[in-house]
């Protein structure tokens, strides 16, 4: 009788412990219905952004990558309020897409809003997960720094971009190995190399289409 009294009760804690597993495991279903539920609804807003950005972009001839004459866009206060009320969508993502984030910060760059861009692209090479984001934006970030003068970050993003990917060369920098960026206006960049055996040094004035303008020997 003993043992029988003791089956019972283990018995009975085991169906006890056996419903609430059942229970808890019909809460974690629902639990995950819901956080699939989420994933989706970002998703979608997600390719809503990016389907307005792009439409924004076409409009005015602009790309994911920046481009030196981007500056020059001419915006009304119309596609300013659209630009703006991208960006605020975009902060509202939980864990926006790079490619969205670079997509934004080449609508700011547009704009003039060079820091809000650089902030942008930087949060993008962060992010990046493909190399193909991180060269670009990492090139983004050249562009816009540039503009700011900061030569030497600009560099270093450059150098960055090529790393991951050649065609962001300005030149041939195989043959030129960049030592120093020089300068930058609307005509392009100036950048100080040396030839590929180290022994001259030389000035390479490249378009920012990446066509070389000129190369003259310095001693």
């Amino acid at each position: 009788m003993a043992f029988s009294d003791r089956f019972q009760h283990w018995a009975g804690l085991l169906n006890s412990q056996l419903t609430q597993v059942l229970a808890e495991t019909e809460t974690l279903h629902w639990e995950i219905e819901a956080v699939h539920k989420d994933v989706k609804e970002i998703a979608d807003d997600v390719k809503a952004l990016k389907q307005s950005m792009a439409t924004l972009m076409a409009r005015f001839d602009l790309s994911a990558q920046v481009k030196v004459n981007d500056e020059f866009t001419h915006h009304n206060s119309t596609s300013l309020k659209l630009i703006k009320a991208a960006i605020a969508e975009l902060k509202a993502l939980p864990s926006p897409h790079p490619s969205v984030v670079i997509m934004a910060g080449s609508l700011l760059s547009s704009t003039g809003d060079i820091a809000a861009a650089e902030s942008l692209f930087e949060k993008a090479q962060n992010l990046a997960q493909k190399p193909a984001e991180k060269a670009l934006a990492s090139f983004n970030l050249f562009q816009v720094r540039l503009r700011k003068q900061a030569y030497t970050q600009a560099l270093a993003d450059l150098q960055t971009a090529i790393e991951i990917d050649r065609h962001y060369a300005l030149h041939d920098v195989s043959k030129y190995p960049i030592v120093q960026l020089l300068g930058a206006g609307g005509m392009g960049c100036v950048f100080l190399c040396h030839d590929q055996w180290g022994e001259k040094k030389w000035i390479c004035g490249c378009l920012p289409t990446g066509a070389s303008l000129f190369r003259d020997g310095v001693y």
